[in-house]
């Protein structure tokens, strides 16, 4: 939107509607032609769990004719059932059933999604010294998954990828994109997060025995014990200032600090172990790019409540996607809706939509401004009612989302939701004149965060009177204040000071901030100033804060 011909603060003139002058794009919409995952069945109520008979085992026909006539032209399927488990060392496999599946959508003038993940340690290796698995620290225990602080890893990864690059030379389909898998317990571009980790044994088979699975940051193996010692020497910092920096101290990774306390320690390791993932996934894509130079690349971005130990920057990871050309594929969608019909929680279907909403918006936000396309997918499994896939359709759409993936169940169960809003489905960029401060420093200062409480429920409630985008230090120092014409900073009471003075040129040019009063603010350590200060109000004067949901 051209914004010369009005002054920040004044109401925008009104966008064009929509679509109907034929300048926006139809979603590409994408459905599970078959569930490659290796999730269970069984009947409970778990998010990421099957009902039994619903897992969809293999593309057929009736499935893709039925889909194709709700608007999903294209189809997702597996390179393999476990792609680099299923490779022998010298890189060939049995590729039948990934030739059969394109084949079938070739046929049917459809296109694949075919995803490649490659996280497991394949059994062909796992004795080797070169394969080095990813150790826990809180026990020292393994799972069986490459470390991705080990150079051999990404010599592993360049082998499968050309294997399936040149396999994929004279498919008969089009290939929509190369899905990448590249860690997570499901993919995602972040550590095992302690959930249910379904390995494939020797034969394949699904196990969970003998798997050290739980929440943790897993960086102990000595791959990841370097790296961080290299870390931390050319920061010139140390952990123990009375000791030397060597790969066997037994507490060379700092402890979480006490609720409120200021730790620099604390603060340097989980930079080094959120950008640890963030050049994994830099890494990675540019494998595939290297050797899919021509396709669509993508992604998964789980995490959506940020624990630390995930170790996922959404916003950093958007930026590298540029390097490669890749799509960022939002596994957050309608996730807070989801968890209401599962769980059955006593909220309104509007504040679950609201409670969701800051969740992807951050992903969003980064994705536009660093001009990455981005796809959204819900969680399993798909037990939306109409309402709540009604609500998930208006997101992905609020959001500006390129890209709509759906469980092949739900177009089964929700098919007449597709039906009516197939040709409202539009891609365009939302119009946002309003930026929402997301608090990392503070967010990263306390033990055991999810997104922070205060930031979440004010974003929360915001969106009751307005759309809005969420912005972090590393976008505002990217220049992105100048979008906006207002910044709401419902938490700052730790910040940098720098950060600061890039706010402060923003408003004297015109910007507004709305902050709410939340005491002092912790600047670089242990310095602090009066937020009323910085806000330009009087010491002497009182400031009462009440919402504007309650006005």
């Amino acid at each position: 939107v051209d914004k010369s011909n009005y002054s920040k603060g004044k109401i925008q003139p009104e966008p064009p509607v929509c679509g109907r002058d034929g300048s926006s794009d139809p979603l590409l919409l994408i459905a599970s032609g078959i569930d490659y995952d290796p999730l269970p069945e069984g009947d409970s109520s778990e998010v990421h769990v099957y009902r039994t008979g619903e897992k969809i085992t293999a593309l057929t026909e009736d499935n893709i004719r039925a889909a194709a006539g709700l608007g999903f032209r294209a189809f997702q399927i597996p390179a393999s059932d476990f792609f680099n488990r299923d490779l022998n060392p010298d890189g060939t496999a049995d590729w039948s059933d990934l030739d059969e599946n394109l084949k079938m959508l070739a046929r049917l003038n459809m296109s694949a999604v075919i995803v490649a993940g490659y996280y497991w340690i394949p059994p062909c290796i796992e004795q080797s010294d070169s394969a080095v698995p990813i150790s826990c620290l809180a026990h020292d225990e393994s799972l069986p998954i490459f470390s991705l602080w080990n150079e051999f890893t990404y010599e592993w990864i360049e082998r499968c990828v050309s294997a399936l690059a040149g396999h994929l030379r004279n498919n008969p389909a089009f290939i929509e994109a190369i899905q990448i898998g590249v860690y997570g317990d499901y993919g995602e571009a972040m550590f095992p997060c302690g959930g249910t980790l379904y390995y494939p044994d020797s034969n394949n088979a699904i196990s969970t025995k003998n798997l050290h699975n739980h929440p943790d940051f897993w960086c102990y193996d000595p791959c990841a014990r370097a790296d961080y010692i290299e870390t931390l020497q050319n920061k010139k910092q140390s952990c123990k200032a009375s000791r030397p920096l060597k790969n066997d101290i037994p507490d060379l990774f700092p402890s979480p600090p006490h609720e409120g306390n200021i730790d620099p320690d604390w603060f340097t390791f989980l930079q080094w172990y959120h950008n640890s993932m963030t050049r994994h996934i830099e890494r990675t894509t540019a494998i595939f790019r290297k050797y899919f130079p021509t396709n669509k690349l993508s992604v998964f971005l789980g995490g959506g409540v940020e624990p630390h130990h995930y170790g996922q920057d959404n916003t950093a990871l958007c930026k590298i996607a540029r390097s490669s050309d890749v799509i960022i594929r939002s596994t957050a969608s309608a996730s807070q809706v989801l968890t209401r019909q599962v769980k059955e929680l006593p909220i309104p279907l509007a504040a679950a939509f609201q409670r969701n909403y800051p969740i992807v918006k951050r992903i969003s936000t980064a994705c536009r401004f660093f001009d990455i396309p981005m796809w959204l997918e819900p969680p399993y499994p798909p037990s939306l009612h109409g309402p709540e896939s009604t609500v998930r359709l208006f997101e992905l759409l609020s959001c500006g989302a390129v890209g709509c993936f759906e469980w092949n169940q739900t177009l089964k169960r929700q098919d007449y939701i597709f039906t009516k809003y197939k040709d409202m489905l539009l891609q365009d960029k939302p119009v946002v004149d309003v930026a929402i401060y997301f608090p990392v420093l503070s967010h990263r200062s306390k033990r055991d965060s999810l997104l922070p409480e205060k930031f979440w429920h004010s974003a929360a409630r915001a969106r009751t009177v307005t759309d809005y985008d969420i912005v972090d230090d590393l976008l505002i120092r990217s220049g992105v204040l100048e979008r906006y014409s207002l910044l709401l900073m419902p938490e700052i009471d730790r910040v940098e000071h720098s950060l600061l003075e890039i706010i402060d040129k923003w408003v004297a040019s015109g910007g507004i901030v709305l902050a709410q009063n939340c005491g002092p603010i912790t600047l670089n350590g242990t310095e602090k100033t009066d937020e009323r200060s910085w806000l330009g109000v009087a010491p002497s004067c009182e400031i009462k804060m009440e919402s504007l949901t309650n006005k």
